[in-house]
C-alpha cells in the first residue's frame, strides 16, 4: 500500500492510500467517498495518459506520492429537487447550462411562486447567472424555496 495525490478539475486535492494490485475502477470506487461522484462519471489521467478501468495501478506505473488528475463528466441533463413551503417535493430536470434563474422559472411553471420567494441551497441564496453544475451541488441536490428576508 502507498499514498498518491489526487487533484480534481474543480481544484480540490487529497491523498489516497492504494494497493499496486488495485484496478483503476477500484481506485475510482475509493474516490466516491471523497468526491460524491459515481465511478462512471470519473475520468482519471496520469502523466496526460487516460487510465482505463481495467488497468492496474502497477501497470500504469503509478508510484508513491505521484499525482492523478480527476475529471468529472457531467450529464447533458440532471435532476434536482425543490422543496417549497408546502412541503411538496418537486422534481425538476435541468441542462448543464441552466442557472438558478432557469430553475426558478421551471418551478414557476409547476407551482405558484410569489415574488417574495427565493431559492436556497445549503441555506444560502444562489447566484442567478452561474450554471448550477459549476456549484458542486452533490449527487442529488435539493433546493428550498423560501421567503426572502425583509429589507431593513
Amino acid at each position: 500500500m502507498f499514498r498518491v495525490n489526487v487533484v480534481s478539475d474543480t481544484g480540490s486535492s487529497f491523498s489516497l492510500e492504494i494497493s499496486p494490485n488495485s484496478t483503476i475502477f477500484q481506485l475510482k470506487t475509493s474516490l466516491v467517498n471523497h468526491t460524491g461522484y459515481s465511478e462512471e462519471s470519473m475520468v482519471l489521467t496520469y502523466i496526460s495518459r487516460l487510465l482505463q478501468d481495467r488497468d492496474t495501478v502497477r501497470s500504469v506505473g503509478l508510484r508513491a506520492s505521484d499525482t492523478l488528475h480527476l475529471f468529472v463528466r457531467m450529464p447533458a441533463e440532471f435532476e434536482v429537487f425543490v422543496c417549497p413551503p408546502s412541503g411538496q417535493l418537486l422534481r425538476v430536470t435541468l441542462g448543464v447550462t441552466d442557472t438558478a434563474a432557469d430553475l426558478l422559472q421551471k418551478v414557476k411553471d409547476l407551482i405558484l411562486v410569489r415574488a417574495s420567494m427565493q431559492l436556497l441551497y445549503d441555506r444560502k441564496p444562489l447566484p442567478q447567472d452561474v450554471p448550477l453544475v459549476s456549484l458542486k451541488l452533490g449527487l442529488e441536490p435539493q433546493f428550498k424555496l423560501w421567503p426572502k428576508p425583509p429589507v431593513t
